[in-house]
Order: C-alpha cells, then sequence, then structure tokens
C-alpha cells in the first residue's frame, strides 16, 4: 500500500500537482519512510512558479531531504550535494556536498561515489588515494568506466596528490578506457602510438584507435583534424 502512495504521488508530481501529491505522502509515516521524505523535500526545491501549485521553498525542501538520507535513501544525499556543489537555491558550499557525496556514497549510490572522486581529483588532492579508491570500485562495479580509467591514467602519468608517477599503470588504465571507447582514452592513446611515446610506434593502430571515436558529437572536429594529421603522417 504504501509503495502504491509514492507511486501515485510521483505520478502527480509529473502533473505538476505537488500539493495533491503532498497530501497523499504525508498520511505516510514520515518517521518511518525514507523515499516519502525525499519526494517531498524534491517538490519544495524543484517548485516552478507557473508549473506548480506548491511555492518553491528550498529550507523546507532541506529539511525533507536531510530526513530522508538520515532514513537510509541514496538518493536524498546527492540531491543535498547537487544543491550545495552547484549553489542552487543555496549558497555554493564544497565542505557540505562532499558530507553528503560521501553519505550517499557509503549508502551504494554510483554518481555520489563519482562526484565525490572527481571533486578530489580536481580541487582536493589531498585525498587523491581515495579518490583512486572510489574510482577502482566503480570500475569493479561497471560504472563510469571510461572516464574512471581515463582519471587513473592522467594521475598516474602526472603523480597528482603525491601519488608516485607510474608510465605503466597509467598506460594500463589508458588501454583499459580505450576498449571502453572513451574519447580522450582513444585520443591519448592513439597519440602515444603515433609518436611512439612508451610504446612502439605504430601508425596504423594509432589511427584505428582514433577512428573508434569519429561519431562522437562533442569532440567531432577535434577528432577529425586529429585523424587528418594521422593519416597525411604531419608531425603532431
Amino acid at each position: 500500500m504504501t509503495q502504491e502512495i509514492i507511486d501515485k504521488a510521483t505520478e502527480l508530481w509529473q502533473d505538476d500537482n505537488e500539493k495533491k501529491a503532498i497530501e497523499l505522502l504525508e498520511a505516510i509515516d514520515l518517521d518511518n519512510n525514507a523515499k516519502a521524505n525525499t519526494l517531498i523535500g524534491q517538490m519544495y526545491i524543484g517548485a516552478k512558479r507557473g508549473n506548480s501549485n506548491i511555492k518553491k521553498d528550498v529550507k523546507k525542501g532541506i529539511q525533507f531531504l536531510q530526513k530522508g538520507l538520515a532514513l537510509g535513501d541514496a538518493e536524498a544525499g546527492m540531491e543535498l550535494a547537487d544543491l550545495y556543489s552547484l549553489g542552487e537555491g543555496v549558497k555554493e558550499n564544497y565542505k557540505k556536498a562532499e558530507k553528503y557525496w560521501i553519505a550517499s556514497w557509503e549508502l551504494g549510490e554510483e554518481r555520489a561515489g563519482f562526484e565525490l572522486a572527481n571533486y578530489y581529483y580536481d580541487e582536493f588532492n589531498e585525498k587523491i588515494s581515495v579518490a583512486i579508491n572510489i574510482y577502482e570500485q566503480l570500475i569493479a562495479r561497471n560504472e563510469f568506466v571510461g572516464n574512471c580509467n581515463s582519471k587513473l591514467s592522467k594521475i598516474y602519468e602526472k603523480g597528482i596528490g603525491g601519488i608516485t608517477p607510474d608510465p605503466d599503470k597509467s598506460l594500463m588504465y589508458l588501454e583499459e578506457g580505450a576498449k571502453d571507447s572513451h574519447i580522450h582514452c582513444c585520443m591519448n592513446l592513439g597519440l602515444k602510438y603515433y609518436r611512439g611515446d612508451g610504446v612502439k610506434k605504430d601508425i596504423v593502430k594509432a589511427i584505428e584507435l582514433v577512428e573508434k571515436v569519429k561519431d562522437n558529437e562533442l569532440f567531432k572536429q577535434d577528432v577529425e583534424v586529429l585523424l587528418n594529421k594521422m593519416i597525411k603522417e604531419e608531425k603532431i
């Protein structure tokens, strides 16, 4: 019965009838239902003037999300982390975002782990060893595989965060990312084979690697330029 109410409330929310959805959810025992609290929190935070029939209330939404998280809902933690990392309706605060990423990751939310590891990679290198551990766990779970391999390759190539540079390990992650057709892994590994950088020079293999990602819409122009130079055997 409880799940039916949650499903119905979700439908009402999608139809911009948050008021009725919240009334339904409030009939549930909110002290013991994580998902109901999370949904109410999402509704108050996401309410849009002209569409929603409730007033946006970020403060109230945060209270419900915090309760949902305390009751064990990983999605609530991810929502809170997004709020503070993006500064949507609240002052941007990465320390708070970090706290919620950690909580959500510990509850099993893979995206929270990925965002946390990226935060350590980009902004807080003192915890790069934690980022490495998370990236490796995500690869083992078959989540964000290409991106994780790309980041790990760069960590060991550049010695980010005081990690001892390890060209062999960097190359290993780059190759694994290329198997997953990750755009940067394919292009960077292709360049290594083209130049003979840490591997035996092989222009044919270099071209094959870059051709794997020629249909990537975001980097299509960059790939075309690189491919043309490789085919013409120009200096890169």
